[in-house]
Order: C-alpha cells, then structure tokens, then sequence
C-alpha cells in the first residue's frame, strides 16, 4: 500500500535453526536386528515388518494396518496401497 518506507522488522534477528540429526537405527544396527529373528514363520513376519517399515519410512500403526489384499506382486516388483 505504500505506507512504509521499509519494514521495521528487518532490524530483528531471526533465530538460527540447526537441523536435528535424523533420528532412528544405522544400517548396522538394522543387520544386527535382523540377524536374530528367527526363520519361523513369526519371525518371517517380523522381518518383513522390519524391512517395510525401514524401506518405506511409513509410520507403525500404516504398516500394521496393512493386508494382504493391499499388496500387488507385479512380476519382481512388490507395490502397496
């Protein structure tokens, strides 16, 4: 509107912001964990709960929502909905 001739705000400092080291397991430690579980079926399903909630970045209660009918294998490609 042309009121002001500059904005009187430009004289205050802004807050630096320093961004947060991501949170969350290195691969390693993702290695380690699953190099426990073991090959029964149950831990077939952990493993693949692990694997999908560290390849998607999807939260916990979206992965554990999902169903079978929500996953399409087309040919070696695997997509969820």
């Amino acid at each position: 509107m042309g009121l002001l001739q500059s904005n009187p705000c430009e004289a205050i400092e802004r807050p630096k912001t320093v961004p947060s080291p991501p949170r969350g397991m290195s691969a390693d430690a993702i290695k380690q964990l699953l190099a426990v579980i073991p090959d029964t079926p149950t831990g077939l399903r952990d493993h693949a709960i692990i694997l999908t909630l560290t390849f998607t970045g999807r939260r916990r209660a979206e992965v554990m929502n999902l169903k079978a009918k929500d996953i399409v294998r087309d040919g070696t490609q695997v997509f969820y909905a």
